[in-house]
């Protein structure tokens, strides 16, 4: 016994060889997993995705495959792509400029507050986890700059972002500058 599961059709032959941790039939499809990864099959036993997923979520219309790298793609119920890579979110840049403001509450009491400017570029997060995703670098115009291979970019000038992990420093074209 290997505690592995497979699927047997009607007349007691291997439809699905006993390789799987976990198998559900779902509607007209048959999600497998297999060491935390996931697959997909159609009714017909076809393999519309490989046991490499982290999550495969079918919908009424559409199937959402999201990848171990976080990024989450949009196929049809045939296993065709419709798009390619979904934004979680989009978070506009904001960097310090060097200045302060004092403010004065309504006793009159001042703070002193540091001044940010909006920068040129925004970044994008793909992932669905609230502490942790990829980022890339996006123009004003939503143009995608760079792809999601970053844990962090901050803006550190109106047309400087500091990316991490290994501290690049890109421009408003997604190119490395020189630090």
């Amino acid at each position: 016994v290997t505690g592995l599961t497979g699927l047997i059709n009607r007349n007691g032959d291997w439809v699905l060889d006993p390789v799987y941790d976990y198998i559900c039939v779902t509607g007209n499809f048959i999600y497998v997993s297999k060491n935390s990864l996931n697959g997909l099959y159609n009714s017909k036993m076809e393999q519309l995705f490989a046991v490499e997923y982290e999550d495969i979520t079918v919908l009424d219309s559409t199937i959402m495959v999201r990848r171990t790298n976080d990024i989450a793609s949009i196929y049809d119920l045939e296993g065709n792509v419709l798009q390619e890579m979904v934004i979680d979110e989009v978070i506009p840049l904001e960097y310090y400029t060097n200045e302060y403001r004092v403010l004065k509450d309504s006793d009159g009491n001042e703070t002193v507050d540091e001044v940010y400017a909006k920068a040129n570029c925004m970044t994008y997060k793909v992932g669905q986890a609230f502490d942790y995703g990829h980022f890339g670098l996006l123009s004003a115009q939503g143009k995608k700059l760079t792809p999601p291979i970053y844990t962090n970019i901050e803006a550190i000038a109106i047309d400087r972002y500091l990316c991490q992990p290994h501290g690049v420093i890109l421009n408003d074209r997604g190119e490395p500058v020189e630090k």
